[in-house]
């Protein structure tokens, strides 16, 4: 199997090594991530003198593609070479391990993993190894429990095959069908990107292109102690994704898309507003965001294909795509899916809460109604989940606008107190904001977009 180690980031990617170290070692110390540590990631102790295994990890954000791997890693090692003479000499280490997320190359004697094992041997002081990708991925096969606490660096297909339905047999059928049921509908009302203007509409994956998105500059410099850990959070991804994983001199070219995607390698869960002008494209951003998931969820493979490589790749999300005209119409007690759930359906199931929507919601799209919140929650407690709320600036009265925030505010706080992860993602005009309540800005982070980029 190939598990996405990039989605995870480097702090990440050190503790799931960690994980890996104790499955093969007894006597194991786990050092925290993100503190200097002296070269050692972790350590197996040997007997009662105080003797020890060392283990270091060199994490690529690019693993797959590093140009050169003979020379970074050769220079990686030399870099921590003083540390390791150091542990050798004077800490009594007996071993070292180099971890990487590298692949390495077989071929004998001039492949990367003789090559690498030949430099280690002449320039380490003790007995030196080092576990590539695929050493990796053979310990998470082994061991299947424990990729499920690093769910980020699977793919679509195990996420439905494995991560979500494996183990849950009571009522395990019934909500794999419930699913696929549901994402194939709204996949199906998605495919195509439609512009009402010129009357022209063509498959979302053949014509999208991303838009710049950067945080509203009222925000963009706030501190930690000005705003919730929400805001500061998203605000640092978007700095962090901007410099240091797209190398941008320029941060406002940073992609909506490219952005909203990776948010969940840094934030566990976040909500968001997305705003932009008449034809900027913030519904059809969500719509291509959407169609990602649904696509790697649904193993749609000739579809996959034409979205590049890097976004395929990106941390995967369940996705429910809301219409908030629907869920307003649904707090005034009004029933926005008429033609599918009948009104004994609807007064059973009414309720002015954000939950109740959303379990009519997935009926409406799956036609099946046998789902209930527990069964929601059963899910995505195994994977993370994704809720756009599109077109707030749509609800046009001023009182019912104010009722929809208070339920998303009251349905977030309650979803994400009980899920792995969630992400949401509300998108509006900027005139919508201007004469009613509306999402808080120091709790949600206002992001708009800029003009296509080319």
């Amino acid at each position: 199997m190939n598990y996405l180690f990039e989605n995870l980031g480097d702090e990440r990617f050190q503790e799931l090594c960690q994980c890996i170290i104790n499955t093969q070692f007894s006597n194991t110390q786990c050092f925290p991530v993100g503190q200097p540590d002296g070269g050692r990631d972790g350590l197996a102790y040997i007997g009662n003198k105080g003797e020890s295994t060392v283990f270091q990890v060199k994490f690529s954000r690019d693993g797959n593609n590093v140009s050169n791997i003979y020379e970074w890693l050769s220079s990686t090692i030399k870099k921590e070479l003083p540390k390791i003479k150091f542990l050798a000499e004077r800490r009594n280490a007996k071993a070292y391990y180099l971890i990487t997320n590298v692949k390495g190359s077989s071929h004998l004697d001039n492949g990367t993993i003789d090559k690498i094992k030949h430099f280690l041997d002449e320039t380490i002081p003790i007995p030196a190894f080092c576990w590539w990708r695929d050493d990796l991925s053979r310990f998470l096969d082994t061991y299947p429990l424990l990729k499920w606490s690093f769910c980020d660096i699977l793919n679509g297909q195990d996420i439905l095959n494995y991560n979500v339905f494996q183990n849950l047999e009571e009522k395990k059928e019934k909500r794999e069908s419930v699913l696929r049921a549901y994402l194939q509908d709204q996949y199906d009302l998605d495919c195509e990107v439609k512009f009402k203007q010129i009357e022209l509409q063509n498959n979302i994956f053949d014509l999208f292109v991303d838009v710049p998105i950067i945080p509203k500059e009222e925000i963009r410099n706030l501190s930690r102690n000005e705003v919730k850990s929400n805001v500061f959070q998203c605000i640092r991804a978007w700095h962090i994704h901007s410099k240091y994983e797209l190398d941008k001199v320029d941060e406002e070219c940073t992609g909506a898309v490219d952005y909203l995607l990776s948010l969940n390698k840094y934030v566990k869960s976040s909500k968001l507003v997305v705003e932009g002008g008449p034809g900027q494209g913030k519904s059809t951003i969500t719509q291509y965001i959407c169609q990602v998931h649904r696509a790697r969820l649904l193993n749609r493979k000739w579809e996959i294909e034409k979205i590049p490589i890097k976004v395929r790749n990106m941390p995967l999300q369940i996705p429910f795509k809301i219409d908030l005209r629907d869920f307003a119409s649904w707090l005034n007690r009004q029933n926005p899916y008429s033609n599918i759930v009948n009104d004994n359906y609807f007064e059973r199931r009414w309720q002015e809460s954000f939950e109740s929507f959303l379990i009519a919601h997935i009926f409406y799209h799956s036609k099946i109604e046998d789902f209930e919140m527990s069964d929601f929650f059963a899910i995505g407690k195994r994977a993370a989940v994704l809720i756009v709320l599109d077109g707030f600036d749509e609800i046009a009265d001023t009182k019912l606008r104010n009722k929809v925030v208070e339920a998303i505010q009251k349905g977030y706080s309650r979803l994400s107190s009980n899920l792995l992860s969630l992400q949401f993602i509300i998108t509006s005009r900027p005139a919508a904001f201007a004469n009613s309540n509306s999402f808080p800005i120091i709790e949600y982070p206002h992001f708009e977009l800029s003009d296509f980029s080319r």
